[in-house]
């Protein structure tokens, strides 16, 4: 079984790419089937655990503050018996919460993960990170959706 974990960014700076997030999710839905599944957790000013995707429309609005909340919804997120992957993406400057002078990227600092972001976020994960995949881009929707579709190919 592959489960993938999707941190999306939706603070208001987002809202130019929620239609192709939106057709995105979407299409995904219909791969979902016993050997893959995927949860949504969007990120603003709050976190947000999406219940069920199929009902769910992605709308960005609000700020954005990485909070260290971020690690209990990680583990909470994690699917015993499968392959688990973390997929995120930030647009702007996350503002990372600073837990025991790391921030809190360090919570997404696995081998499992991919981190999508423009260069405003540079500063925070050179820090953070040294186990994650690391995607600097300004095109961060097409690259977060690449990602995940060379990541399924290479697992499924």
């Amino acid at each position: 079984k592959v489960h993938f974990n999707l941190f999306l960014d939706n603070s208001g700076s987002f809202k130019d790419n929620d239609q192709n997030m939106n057709k995105f999710i979407q299409s995904l839905i219909k791969v979902v089937d016993s050997d893959f599944d995927f949860d949504i957790i969007t990120v603003n000013s709050q976190i947000k655990e999406w219940s069920n995707p199929k009902e769910k429309v992605f709308n960005s609005f609000g700020g954005t503050r990485l909070s260290s909340k971020i690690n209990e919804v990680i583990k909470k997120h994690t699917v015993a018996r499968a392959n688990n992957y973390n997929i995120v993406l930030f647009d702007g400057n996350a503002n990372p919460d600073w837990v025991n002078e790391s921030n809190a990227f360090t919570f997404f600092n696995t081998p499992n993960t991919i981190i999508i972001t423009d260069r405003s976020n540079k500063c925070h994960i050179k820090e953070a990170i040294t186990k994650a995949r690391v995607i600097i881009t300004e095109d961060y929707c097409n690259s977060f959706i690449d990602a995940i579709l060379t990541l399924m190919s290479q697992v499924l």
